[in-house]
């Protein structure tokens, strides 16, 4: 258990049910578990507990919607910085300068290497083509649950779930 106050909850929680099944043992289950509701605050500690899990999730949505901003930010400035860099090479090879020089940079027009251009993408032999294979997870559970096989597949049990709500 990864949270220290809910788990000394629970051991504190499993420690009074012990004590009061072995005090009264003759009681029914419904009375036993209304009486140690009284006794614990189990519940409040829950309840804390998926109060911080509701907080850190709305900071990883907050943080998620500034990487977001962050990476259009990134696109938009090396947009920019190309857009520049073409504005500076047209400049020098209009002006017929080879080489600038700067205390702080030096720049020169060269050759780059030569580029790929496909123009019939169909043409490629599969040898020069990228394959990506993956389980198609959504066909193969539709296949399952209408009682068909897949070989190298089934479905899991299904798992419990919590489902929090902010009132």
């Amino acid at each position: 258990m990864a949270d220290p106050k809910l788990a000394a909850a629970v051991q504190a929680h499993r420690t009074l049910v012990e004590q009061v099944k072995a005090l009264y043992p003759d009681e029914d289950e419904a009375t036993l578990a209304d009486t140690i509701e009284g006794l614990t605050d189990l519940d409040a500690v829950v309840c804390a507990v998926l109060r911080d899990a509701l907080w850190r999730e709305e900071q990883a949505d907050a943080v998620q919607r500034m990487i977001e901003a962050l990476y259009h930010r990134k696109s938009r400035l090396e947009h920019g910085a190309e857009t520049l860099r073409n504005a500076a090479l047209e400049v020098m090879q209009e002006a017929g300068m080879g080489k600038v020089w700067a205390a702080d940079l030096s720049a020169s027009i060269g050759q780059g290497p030569a580029r790929v251009i496909v123009t019939d993408e169909a043409a490629i032999p599969d040898s020069f083509m990228r394959v990506t294979k993956a389980p198609n997870k959504t066909a193969i559970g539709e296949m399952l649950r209408r009682g068909g096989e897949v070989p190298g597949c089934n479905l899991s049990n299904r798992p419990s779930v919590l489902r929090v709500r902010r009132d």
